[in-house]
């Protein structure tokens, strides 16, 4: 496959993530949050007791963007920060009840463009599809590590 054809791929690829985006902010509009901070709210309670460094990496954000989403989440009353056991340094993240609720309601209304953008494929197809991007993910993880620890050795 030639390089045309790869740079296809992934302007389908980014179409898609834009026209969801699009739908998404739509949808989490009446709930009062972002879909930035539905991701942050849907991470927290998918990895509860997860700390801020760990939750920017999963969400490949940095570490104030994570920071402002936390807040206003926070001051929503949907997540909370708790101190660890013997460690008054650190803070560990937990969806509140009220969180919990509203990330159900999200993630409910999140499904119903997912069947729109699935439909026609079969299971196995679907199978594939995910077998190749989880190995799509992993190599670009690895090139936005290279990215990061360039690019933040370049700054010193």
């Amino acid at each position: 496959m030639d390089d045309r054809e790869l740079r296809q791929i992934t302007r389908c690829m980014l179409d898609i993530t834009r026209c969801l985006d699009t739908i998404r902010e739509g949808q989490f509009q009446k709930y009062g949050l972002t879909r930035g901070q539905h991701s942050f709210l849907t991470r927290i309670h998918e990895n509860p007791g997860i700390n801020q460094e760990n939750l920017s990496f999963l969400l490949k954000v940095d570490r104030s963007t994570t920071a402002k989403a936390l807040k206003k989440l926070i001051e929503k009353g949907y997540v909370q920060k708790v101190h660890p056991q013997n460690n008054k340094r650190d803070w560990i993240l937990f969806v509140t009840d009220e969180g919990a609720i509203l990330n159900e309601k999200m993630e409910a209304a999140v499904n119903v463009p997912l069947q729109q953008l699935y439909q026609g494929l079969s299971d196995r197809e679907i199978a594939r599809l995910y077998k190749a991007m989880q190995l799509m993910d992993s190599n670009i993880v690895q090139a936005y590590l290279d990215y990061k620890n360039s690019s933040s050795s370049d700054q010193e």
